[in-house]
């Protein structure tokens, strides 16, 4: 079986990308393996290994059924007993454990969000891996999202097989006894974890924990960010590098220093790395490391030769059948691509003598053999990013990852000189940190590209993998020409937009406020009206969320850069609330209000300090955006109040008439009858359906025959009321509401328009 496991990892492969499309490739995979076979490229074991592969992890992998929507939260509380199967998550914001119920089998994930007080230790010390619990609490189903490019928490959790979750509000609700076997040495984690070195500054023990422990939630969530735009998150994720240096500092303590043979060094580090493996998080990518080392020594002292393709493929089918839900893992999916494609091009690694030149081609494959996926779960790729990975890629190798070794081994010495060594190293991170964000600041340059169907990922590996095997035969100009063609394809994709003559306009789902997107043919031009938010009662500050998991999401899974025009109705937060972060973004070209818009000094100065246009418009005007007018038909005088005082914008967009209301009242919709001949064939109903608007004779006068109302769920104020429903289906109009039917949109081309519900209508 030498040099064909490949082939069996292969068909696994094929099979699970059935199971995760619902395509059946079973006869193309038959042909295939039928060519290999006649074309004696295949011997007839291999071949039926290859088969049974195929058809044994069709039916092995899980499909993950998304559609939940028939259950029901219920406000009953109920019961839980059962055991948690998975390392507890305990932080200072948050405790997580997965409990599997001891009567149905399901799988709960129970979540505790902390006081303003920190939790002492003697509250969690029985929340061990294997013990037995009673949950007293309420069944919640997960919410999925409801907008484009939203991440979605329900799917997110059912592909780690959890159906439900329990949110207790007081450890108390969580009575556990017991532990397994296991627990030890997840207990030794959370001791490193929480009992970082005394003798170093919290900057530097968050790194450690990143890099040696696997956890970076101590890491500033914008370094994070960062790190996952410019494509360099696979340094904090502990993967071949990491096990790399751990065993060369096994093998140089025991065999430099004559402590032991080789043989015996070997079992300590065949002893030693699963351990590691646990310590370290137990994610995919350190669990297929440790495994490629742990095997390569075991094959090596049986003496059974095998290729370092055999040990991957191995490895990926071994970690498959040991958890059948790893296959959604996003970091089992990168470290299998690149290791995979940096075997495939030893070859040519090996015709380059340059250290340099060698590091360069690592990072270009690396990043090539994962954009497509990449792109699939961000939305964005920075073709600069191979240059920034042939920076920051050796530092982290030869200084940042070395040096959070030597914090954690050598935690025993002296507090000077853990001082010092702690100065020499938040000085010189603390730079290169800044040197990343001044790359991010001036030249940042996204590549924006989303909704890839599966044939361009069939057809991009294909490619990718025809031009890898041209460069081993040392056929260089066809290779380029591969990886030209490649480049094309991904550029025309993040073009195709600007050379679509359909357009969109979209009422994204931000709960209880306003956020439409209008994106003009052959992206002309993008407008927003409204940017709200959510925000805290206590004290009325908005929180970034809204833009961080909606706005911002939307705009790269629409290769969206910047908006043209923001249109702002009034100064309400669930109206103009997400204003502020956009504009520290970068991604707001000019703000529009009304004459009678009154701005905090605060927002003022910030769309001073970032040269943010703002433009104010009185009623009667038309203004023009990239082409599209819009005429504000309200407010005619100032009402000293922000609801009455609203912007209201008529337009034409495809082939229907629109009317944005903002949060006017019944006076002030007639005003509009009296003043203006208005009609619209779509409405933006005003204030979310409140019962102060939507007058009858208003809307029989628009001849509206479509109505959008952005609304949150179970929202306290009780709208949409009933009587807006009743007067809207008494005039005929359909309705369309955020609450049921997630972000709605209006898709229209040359000749033909439609609109689309995110959730099903």
């Amino acid at each position: 079986m030498k040099g064909y496991w490949h082939i069996v990892a292969l068909s696994a492969l094929v099979a699970a990308i059935s199971v995760l499309f619902e395509w059946n490739l079973f006869i193309l995979m038959f042909l295939w393996l039928a060519y290999l076979f006649a074309s004696h490229r295949l011997k007839i074991l291999p071949l039926l290994l290859s088969i049974i592969s195929y058809l044994f992890f069709f039916y092995y992998l899980p499909h993950v059924e998304t559609d939940i929507s028939s259950q029901k939260n219920s406000n009953d509380s109920t019961l839980l007993q059962g055991e948690i199967i998975r390392s507890p998550i305990i932080q200072e914001n948050k405790i997580e454990l997965v409990v599997e119920d001891d009567t149905t089998a399901d799988k709960v994930l129970v979540i505790y969000f902390p006081d303003e007080r920190e939790i002492a230790p003697n509250e969690t010390a029985l929340l061990k891996y294997g013990a037995e619990c009673i949950v007293h609490g309420k069944i919640e189903y997960p919410e999925g999202a409801s907008n484009p490019g939203e991440f979605d928490y329900r799917q997110f959790l059912l592909k780690k097989e959890i159906t439900k979750q329990i949110v207790v509000h007081d450890l108390t609700d969580i009575d556990c006894v017991g532990a397994s076997f296991w627990h030890r040495f997840i207990y030794l984690r959370q001791l490193l974890l929480h009992q970082a070195p005394e003798n170093i500054s919290d900057y530097t023990a968050a790194w450690v924990n990143a890099l040696v422990l696997g956890d970076d939630s101590k890491i500033d969530p914008s370094v994070i960010r960062l790190f996952q735009d410019w494509g360099l998150s696979h340094i904090l994720a502990i993967s071949g590098l990491h096990i790399g240096i751990v065993v060369g500092l096994v093998y140089f303590l025991l065999i430099k220093t004559s402590a032991m043979t080789r043989e015996k060094a070997e079992l300590v580090v065949l002893l030693f790395l699963p351990l590691y493996a646990v310590l370290a998080g137990g994610e995919p990518s350190v669990l297929r490391a440790s495994a490629m080392v742990v095997l390569f020594i075991i094959l090596r002292r049986m003496k059974i030769s095998v290729t370092a393709l055999d040990i991957i493929s191995v490895v990926f089918l071994l970690l498959l059948l040991f958890d059948r839900f790893i296959i959604y893992h996003i970091g089992f999916q990168f470290s299998f691509l690149v290791t995979f494609g940096i075997i495939l091009t030893r070859k040519w690694l090996s015709l380059v003598s340059s250290s340099f030149y060698q590091v360069l081609i690592i990072s270009f494959i690396s990043q090539m053999v994962i954009l497509p996926i990449q792109l699939n779960y961000f939305s964005l790729f920075q073709p600069l990013s191979i240059l920034l990975n042939l920076v920051i890629i050796p530092y982290f190798s030869i200084f940042v990852i070395p040096f959070m070794f030597f914090f954690l081994l050598f935690s025993f010495l002296s507090e000077s000189i853990l001082h010092a060594f702690d100065i020499l190293f938040t000085g010189i991170h603390y730079n290169v940190l800044l040197f990343i964000e001044w790359v991010d600041e001036y030249f940042n340059y996204p590549l924006y590209v989303s909704d890839l169907p599966v044939a361009f990922f069939i057809c991009y590996y294909l490619c990718l993998v025809v031009s890898l095997v041209l460069v081993e035969r040392e056929r260089l100009k066809e290779a380029f020409i591969g990886f030209i063609l490649l480049t094309l394809v991904l550029t025309g994709y993040a073009a195709a937009p600007y050379f679509s003559a359909k357009g969109t306009v979209t009422m994204l789902d931000i709960g209880q406020g306003d956020a439409f997107i209008i994106e003009l043919p052959y992206r002309e031009g993008v407008i927003m009206i409204d940017a709200g938010a959510s925000f805290s009662l206590t004290d009325m500050e908005p929180s970034p969320t809204v833009y961080e998991r909606i706005i911002k999401p939307y705009m790269r899974s629409r290769g969206i850069h910047e908006i043209d025009a923001l249109f702002i109705s009034h100064e309400d937060l669930d109206h103009f609330g997400s204003l502020e972060f956009m504009i520290e973004d970068g991604v707001v070209k000019e703000v529009y209000v009304s004459d009678y818009y009154v701005f905090e000094p605060k927002l003022m100065q910030k769309l001073m300090d970032h040269q943010v246009p703002l433009q104010r418009i009185e009623v009667g005007s038309t203004i023009n955006i990239q082409g599209q007018p819009f005429t504000v038909v309200s407010p005619v005088v100032d009402k000293q109040d922000a609801n009455e005082n609203s912007l209201v914008l008529f337009t034409e967009i495809g082939s229907r008439s629109w009317l944005f209301t903002g949060d006017i009242s019944e006076a002030e919709e007639l005003e509009i009858m009296k003043h203006y001949q208005v009609q619209a064939d779509v409405i933006k109903i005003a204030h979310h359906g409140s019962n102060t608007s939507s007058n009858p004779l208003f809307l029989q006068s628009l001849q509206s025959k479509d109505a959008f109302i952005s609304v949150g769920r179970g929202n306290s104020y009780g709208h949409p009321t009933k009587e807006v429903i009743e007067t809207l289906e008494e005039l005929g109009i359909r309705i369309f509401r955020t609450d049921k039917h997630g972000a709605v949109q209006y898709i229209f081309g040359e000749d033909e328009a439609w609109f689309e519900t995110f959730l099903p209508y």
